[in-house]
Order: structure tokens, then C-alpha cells, then sequence
């Protein structure tokens, strides 16, 4: 008997990896039936295939499911969807990933509190601690949950309700009007899924859940999406510590919402009683641009000479929303202003700079993303 709830592993080649997640798999706590399925790419290597159906699994049942032709990364995550749709969630591991113990109770837990909500689109194992864009720490907000929402695909270790899964599948037959996506998510190419996963999130205003201590982390080992040989803790997420007992704030109620530019709504800076005006586009990061922006915004780019300014902020504290939310001013590094005075490309804050640096990042990396800022700036 098919159990309500299922964990889905992707395979092909990878012996090691796939024995390293099966090891943390079998350590994991499970309170109730779940099947395990392994999606076999056409060509499996004859030892991953064995390494799965030697796999002992005793809290639901183990299934194989093979691709009748070659699928591709993307495609074979593509073909997930159809099997989530079978369950009331399921969960979307690599090979390469690792899994915390209380991974599948913390699913458990945030299924039962937000399943009725319609804006949220998937929940994640993984949290990022980088800002993609600027190639930055990403410094989430502080509250009373345990979670925060962003308009983000998870991609190391994603967990979708049979219904989340179809009304993704059912979004790809849909001719989607121009949307406003970050450019680095536009460069993976139209047939990466996370880029269709981007524009479904984008187009209909829907969320993922992240977990502010990971569940699961990554060791970035290569693949399609990864040609070179990077060192593990590039990709591995902080964990969690929690045990048992999960806080968690209804969508509605909270103000740690980011969009794909990791940047908050308007409505989390009317927490400082200083922002008076309604309708702000928030660019604290200074990457958004300008054309898709409200009468008003606040950003860390450059105004045109002589330009009327509302309110100016630093942008030393950490996270960098805290400087406007403490109306800490001082140099003018973040600027409200109507939108037609900003330089549109140009950010006047040196914080991702100091950042990188604070990363541990090293100068062969901070030289190279030198560059690709200035491509950025004359392309």
C-alpha cells in the first residue's frame, strides 16, 4: 500500500555520493510511513542501481523507476513532479545531497501548518547563505519563527504537496506575459527547471518556505550544473540544532518575505514609523532595475546630481535592512527617492564589497567577480 508521504532520490552515476546520502538517510527520523523511490536516469551505472535496490528501507516502500530515454538533469527533475503528484508530499533529494536527522519531522511540521496556504509553492530543506546575485553573505531578518519566505527555487532538498506539484506542471502550459527576472537566473537558460520554476513563482506571486538552520546541506560535486571542482563548504548550508519543536508565523502575518533580488516588501519598513510614504520599491542591494519600479525607491544606487532626496541611510549594520529600520543615517549609502533621479546599474554602497571580504572569499574569487561586475556595467 502506496504510503501518503515519500522521499524521491535522483540517480545516475554518482557511487559516492549516492552512499554518503543514503548513510544520513538511514539515521533520519520517520514517525510515520514513507516510501522511497529512486528515479533512475537512462543508463544508470550498474552499481548505483545496485547500491539502491540493496538499500535497506524499512518505513515504507522502495520502489525503482527507470527513464525509457535519456532525460538530462533538468528534464529528470521535470519527470519528479509527475511522480509528487502521487503523494501528499514529497520529498526531492540529489545524490549529492546530505540530510539532517529531523528532516522529515520538520516537513512534517510545516506541511501541517501551512498546507491550506495557497501562496506558498514548495517548502525547503536547504537554507542559502549566499546572495547569488552579488555573490554575497545573505543576512536574513530575525523574528519569532523558525522560517522565512522567499520567492526562490530550492534546488538541495525541495519538498512539494501533490498539489504544489501540479499546479507547477499545469503553469508550463501557460503562456506566461514578460516578467521581471534577475538576470542571473535568465542565464540558466529557458529548459532549466529552476528557471521555469522562477517564472512560475514570479508570475503568480507564490513563495518558499526556507528554514533559517538548514536540514539538509550539498556537496557541490560535479555534474551538468557544476564543471568545476569547487571546495565542499562552498555549498554547505549551517544546520539546525533544533530538536522536537518548531516556531512557526503564518504567511500573512510576517514581514520576511524576499523576492528573487533577496530584497523585503515595502510593508516590513513601516515597522520604523519613519517611512511614511506607501509605495516604495525596495533595491537596498542596488541589482533591480529601475524600469519595473514604483514612483518611489529605496536603494543603494546612485542619484543624478542635484536630485531631491526623501531620507538617506549607512549601510554598515548587518543585515543591511537593519540601517533604514534604525534610521541609522549618516553617509548617504541608501537613498529614498523618486525613481526617475536614480542611475539606473549604479549602486553607491561598497557593502558587498566588505562583505565578500568578511566571506573569507579569496583574491583569485574577488578578482574574478571584479570582472563580472564590470561586464555587468557595459553589457
Amino acid at each position: 500500500m502506496k504510503s501518503e508521504f515519500a522521499v524521491v532520490i535522483l540517480i545516475y552515476k554518482r557511487q559516492e555520493s549516492l552512499k554518503r546520502l543514503l548513510d544520513s538517510l538511514s539515521k533520519s527520523i520517520f514517525s510515520t510511513s514513507c516510501d522511497l523511490v529512486f528515479s533512475c536516469e537512462k543508463g544508470v551505472h550498474p552499481e548505483v542501481e545496485l547500491m539502491a535496490k540493496k538499500f535497506d528501507w524499512t518505513h515504507g516502500n522502495k520502489e525503482l523507476i527507470y527513464a525509457e530515454e535519456k532525460l538530462g538533469v533538468d528534464d529528470h527533475t521535470l519527470k519528479y513532479f509527475q511522480i509528487a503528484t502521487c503523494y501528499e508530499f514529497s520529498v526531492l533529494l540529489e545524490d549529492d545531497g546530505f540530510l539532517h536527522p529531523d528532516f522529515f519531522q520538520y516537513s512534517l511540521a510545516v506541511h501541517d501548518f501551512y498546507k491550506s496556504d495557497i501562496e506558498i509553492a514548495s517548502y525547503s530543506l536547504y537554507r542559502y547563505h549566499k546572495n547569488y546575485i552579488l555573490h554575497t553573505p545573505f543576512h536574513v531578518l530575525e523574528d519569532d519563527s523558525d522560517v522565512f519566505f522567499m520567492q526562490k527555487p530550492s534546488t538541495h532538498g525541495a519538498v512539494f504537496t501533490g498539489l504544489q506539484a501540479q499546479r507547477f506542471l499545469d503553469s508550463l502550459l501557460q503562456n506566461h506575459s514578460a516578467i521581471n527576472i534577475p538576470r542571473y537566473i535568465v542565464e540558466w537558460g529557458a529548459n532549466n527547471w529552476e528557471f521555469k520554476f522562477s517564472k512560475y513563482l514570479l508570475s503568480e506571486n507564490k513563495y518558499v518556505i526556507y528554514p533559517k538552520r538548514s536540514f539538509s546541506s550539498k556537496f557541490g560535486e560535479l555534474g551538468v550544473h557544476i564543471k568545476k571542482k569547487y571546495d565542499y563548504h562552498s555549498f554547505h548550508s549551517i544546520l539546525s540544532t533544533e530538536l522536537g519543536e518548531f516556531r512557526f508565523r503564518k504567511f500573512q502575518n510576517s514581514v520576511l518575505k524576499y523576492d528573487a533580488w533577496y530584497e523585503l516588501p515595502c510593508n516590513t519598513f513601516k515597522l520604523s514609523r519613519h517611512i511614511l510614504i506607501e509605495e516604495i520599491e525596495i533595491d537596498l542591494n542596488g541589482t533591480k532595475p529601475l524600469n519595473y519600479a514604483k514612483k518611489y525607491t529605496l536603494s543603494s544606487k546612485e542619484v543624478r546630481k542635484g536630485a531631491e532626496v526623501v531620507s538617506h541611510y549607512e549601510d554598515s549594520l548587518v543585515p543591511i535592512e537593519m540601517n533604514v529600520l534604525l534610521n541609522h543615517t549618516g553617509e548617504r549609502k541608501i537613498i529614498l527617492s523618486e525613481t526617475k533621479n536614480f542611475i539606473d546599474g549604479e549602486s553607491s554602497s561598497d557593502y558587498w564589497m566588505r562583505n565578500v571580504w568578511s566571506y573569507g572569499i579569496s583574491a583569485k574569487k574577488v578578482g574574478a567577480l571584479f570582472i563580472r561586475k564590470i561586464k555587468e556595467k557595459f553589457t
